[in-house]
Order: C-alpha cells, then sequence, then structure tokens
C-alpha cells in the first residue's frame, strides 16, 4: 500500500510501485518523484483497517496489492451492496491521457464485480482544458454506459 500524504520519506520502491500502477502510467519522471517524495510505503495486515470513522480526509490510499473488502465489511453492518457509493478518482485527460479509459474501466469492475453504486466529480476529467462543457458532455453519457449511476456537477 502507497499512502500519498503531504509530507513523507522517499524511496526508490515507491517510485516503482507509483511507476507500475495504471493510475499513473502517462506521468512524467518529475511528477512521479514529485509523488514519491510525499508518499510513504506501508503494510496493512490481514484484518487491519485501513481508516476508521472520523479520520481526517488528509491522504490518498493506492493499494498496489492485496484487496479491499468494502462490500463485506458493510454487509457486516446490514449495508448491502446497492445502498454502498463509491467515489473512484477522475483525473483530468490534460494530465493523463487515459483518465476516461481508466474511470470506465473500473467505474465497469466496480459495478459488475461488487454491485455497488459510484459517483464522481464529474468536471474533473476536464480540468485545466478548452471546452470543458464539451468535453464534459461527452464523458458523461460514456460514464453513464460503463455503470456510473450518480455524478457531482454544478
Amino acid at each position: 500500500m502507497i499512502t500519498l500524504q503531504p509530507s513523507g520519506p522517499t524511496s526508490g520502491s515507491v517510485e516503482r510501485v507509483l511507476r507500475a500502477s495504471k493510475m499513473f502510467q502517462g506521468l512524467g519522471p518529475a511528477l512521479l518523484g514529485e509523488l514519491a517524495s510525499g508518499s510513504v510505503r506501508k503494510r496493512i495486515g490481514r484484518g487491519e483497517a485501513l481508516w476508521r470513522e472520523g479520520d481526517p480526509a488528509t491522504r490518498f490510499v493506492l493499494i498496489s496489492a492485496g484487496l479491499v473488502k468494502i462490500v463485506q465489511r458493510a454487509a457486516d453492518f446490514g449495508i448491502p451492496a446497492h445502498d454502498i457509493v463509491v467515489d473512484p478518482l477522475v483525473m483530468p485527460i490534460g494530465a493523463m491521457a487515459t483518465a476516461g479509459h481508466q474511470v470506465f474501466t473500473l467505474v465497469r469492475r466496480l459495478r459488475e464485480e461488487l454491485g455497488v453504486n459510484t459517483t464522481c466529480g464529474a468536471s474533473n476529467i476536464s480540468f485545466g482544458l478548452p471546452n470543458r462543457h464539451g468535453i464534459n458532455n461527452a464523458f458523461l453519457p460514456m460514464a453513464y454506459a460503463a455503470g456510473m449511476t450518480s455524478a457531482i456537477m454544478n
């Protein structure tokens, strides 16, 4: 697991894990190095919590190996999969050309494999680009076709 937080020690192994992740494909060495310099590699044992209710939202977590059993854990509290909403990170296509394809793949897997609902910040896809409305208008139907059930929009 890689925890991206405001500051932390850097290591070559963190940068290698980031580079191997599909989420960060297309980022240049300088940007990957910057992410790695603010990252910490941490091993989480079976059954340990990644976060707990009330923890501050000050970090981004990348699971580099293993599974997160969100649906099973929610079921322990009587929450069915169809009541879970997952918000996958939508990166701007201006920063990562494969961002759209990656989110469609992730949304499809979340829907088909876990049966959960999904939402996203819809305009993230077009951040920093001209004709944002056109890009967003093209992105939304494709996201819904992949299984996205809602979107956060302004």
